[in-house]
């Protein structure tokens, strides 16, 4: 139970029990040889403790192996990420490339723990993914350089914020971001942050590495769920100075720490010689205190940066009356299935009384309650304080829609029956898009007009736009579209702009997944306009990619894009030419899925000819041609310019 700060190394010691861990990370980076800044990073043990653990066991595992040293940042987006975590470069294996620059050793992928609590802001770090597998995370980590809360909270499952950045860290942040990027090799290493940077091959003294990094855990202080009779042992926070020369330590703040809490601060100013320590004590007397949660926080200096950790204290104070809590969470919703496939989740419940709770009955009622049932049931017991029980959901209808149901607990002393809201919904397929909302797209929810209801086939998704007109997705029938939804820009303040034209998004964006291919395979998903769409618009499609909308034209070998890729632009439809690993694919894997965000553009030229006649430019009345006429040169270039190479997704 150890909270370690370092350079120079401080030790702040948590003495006594109900504890839960904290830690904090040192990250060392150099330009090339040249130390570029240290960077002190907290990381969520508690919230996210799978995360914290697996990040921490590549700082160093159990056998003392050190993965994360040496490697370097492999990818930089301005405004957006920059990533790192994965490479290691071996000069002696020949010039820089993905042979010379191998991936380190991981281990197993861990599971998802993003919580909208813990959104995607600046200066937090987050756990890098696979596209279209939440569960995916492995060794790569990236520090967020915006606020990218709208964008990776809401794909993949969510990317799991695991940490902070403390103090100025960022500005070191910032001076990496500042760095220029090379196309190094396609794919992985396209944006590749270098400095001293002249020509390829990239050298061993161009890459951003990080030196050996160190950590130190530690506790907040958490009396945890106590009775009001309890009689309870103050703790310590306990600061001692690791390093070989004299710390002066700074104020100790302790001015977030309210009743019930009594905090005794014996630590501030002092000089601690080596080895020296000092205490924070921190008591609790619940018996003068009402039931209810009760937290604060402390202040501790830490070196090299000007913002302090800050360590919790918190304290549970339990009811005087049996008390039942849905530890689990309520209302329940077990999600999206297929008719006739099973669904199932852990409800746990909860005695926050201090006397006994005697739970009577678990009864589903409410209109589908046939389709629910529950097993593995040890809840039909009486509750100690704090003790809990679980049963499973179980839910599993053969037919089509939202199916609604309650859980009716009844207890004693207590005298009462407590409610828990349960739902699920059944779809013919797993777009992600229920089939009442599919049925109701025009020509009787068969928009792509192939004569089967779009909620019936997998291949096929209809929806509506943030604007309420509908749209369709379709690809070849051995392939499957999941994730399907229309989104707001998430990053509205990078939305593209022109001095020729104004470019708006009225239809949203678009973000889905494309499964069934074989690795490396190409797809083509056709967009289905709605019918109200003129042929007098100038349409375009953008790709979002995790970052600022770049221009997708199609088949734009010129500019150095793939042959065969990109957006071709019809009066009726869109299709959309994607290569598996390769420009189009936003998670830039060879792995049978691809993940494609990106928009529908409406662009509306603001220049006129100035001739005599008065008259404006003309649009074309057929859009697959749009772009051949020699009025738009201008636009064409302008839109040429925004386009974007190819990034590695998340």
């Amino acid at each position: 139970m150890i909270f370690r700060l370092l350079f120079p190394t401080l030790l702040v010691i948590l003495i006594g029990c109900n504890s839960v861990s904290a830690s904090i990370v040192r990250v060392e980076f150099s330009f090339g040889a040249n130390p570029a800044g240290e960077v002190y990073i907290e990381l969520f043990d508690e919230a996210t403790p799978l995360t914290a653990a697996n990040f921490l066991n590549y700082i160093e595992n159990s056998a003392g192996e050190r993965r994360y040293d040496g490697t370097f940042l492999h990818r930089s987006v301005n405004n957006f990420v920059i990533q790192g975590g994965g490479y290691k470069y071996d000069p002696l294996l020949g010039a820089f490339n993905l042979t010379s620059a191998p991936h380190i050793e991981t281990d197993a992928q861990i599971l998802n723990e993003f919580d909208i609590s813990r959104s995607n802001l600046r200066g937090t770090v987050a756990m890098a993914k696979l596209g279209g597998n939440p569960n995916s995370a492995s060794s790569e980590w990236f520090f967020n350089l915006n606020d990218n809360s709208a964008n990776l909270d809401n794909q993949n499952g969510g990317f799991t914020v695991f940490g902070q950045v403390l103090g100025t860290g960022m500005d070191v942040i910032d001076s990496i971001a500042a760095l220029p990027t090379v196309f190094a090799t396609a794919g992985t290493f396209s944006d590749l942050p270098v400095t001293n940077f002249t020509a390829l091959p990239v050298t061993e003294d161009n890459l951003v590495t990080i030196k050996p990094t160190t950590y130190l855990s530690g506790d907040p202080v958490n009396f945890g769920l106590i009775s009001q009779s309890a009689t309870i042992e103050g703790k310590q926070l306990i600061i001692k100075n690791s390093n070989t020369a004299t710390l002066q330590l700074g104020s100790v703040d302790v001015t977030a720490i309210e009743s019930p809490f009594v905090v005794r601060d014996n630590c501030s100013g002092l000089n601690l010689a080596p080895d020296e320590s000092c205490s924070i004590d921190i008591n609790l007397n619940p018996a003068t205190t009402a039931a209810g949660d009760y937290s604060g926080i402390v202040g501790i200096p830490v070196p090299g940066s000007d913002t302090p950790y800050l360590a919790s204290v918190s304290a549970r104070i339990g009811e005087t009356v049996p008390t039942l809590n849905i530890k689990s969470g309520s209302p329940v919703d077990l999600g999206l299935a297929n008719p006739a496939e099973a669904l199932s989740t852990t409800i746990e419940l909860e005695n926050i009384g201090v006397d006994d709770l005697q739970i009577n009955s678990l009864i589903l009622t409410g209109a589908d309650a046939g389709d629910f049932s529950l097993t593995e049931n040890n809840c039909n017991t009486t509750l100690a304080f704090t003790e809990t029980c679980t049963t499973l959901l179980n839910f599993q209808s053969g037919s089509i829609g939202e199916k609604l149901a309650q859980l009716d607990i009844d207890t004693t002393p207590a005298n009462q029956t407590t409610q828990l809201a349960i739902t699920a919904t059944i779809s013919t397929d797993k777009d992600g898009i229920p089939d009442s909302i599919e049925n109701a797209a025009p020509n009787n929810g068969d928009m792509n007009q192939d004569g089967i209801a779009d909620s019936q086939q997998e291949n096929v998704a209809s929806f509506p736009s943030i604007n309420g007109q509908y749209l369709a997705l379709e690809v070849s029938s051995n392939l499957q579209l999941v994730n399907v939804a229309a989104i707001e820009n998430p990053i509205p303040a990078a939305s593209p702009v022109s001095p020729v034209a104004s470019i708006n998004f009225p239809y949203g964006f678009l973000q889905f997944t494309v499964t069934g291919l074989q690795a490396g395979e190409s797809a083509a998903v056709t967009i289905h306009l709605p019918e109200s769409v003129t042929s007098l618009e100038l349409m375009t499609y953008y790709k979002l990619d995790s970052r600022p909308p770049f221009f997708f034209a199609f088949d734009q070998r010129t500019a150095g894009l793939p042959a065969g890729t990109g957006a071709e632009v019809f009066a009726d439809k869109i299709i959309l030419h994607l290569v598996d690993g390769k420009f189009g694919d936003s998670d830039a894997q060879a792995n049978g899925t691809i993940v494609d965000p990106g928009g529908i553009a409406i662009v509306t030229p603001t220049i006129t000819n100035s001739d005599d006649s008065g008259g404006g430019c003309s649009l074309s009345e057929n859009r697959s041609s749009i772009f051949q006429r020699s009025e738009w040169l201008l636009l064409v270039i302008w839109l040429m310019l925004l386009r974007r190479k190819n990034q590695k997704a998340l």
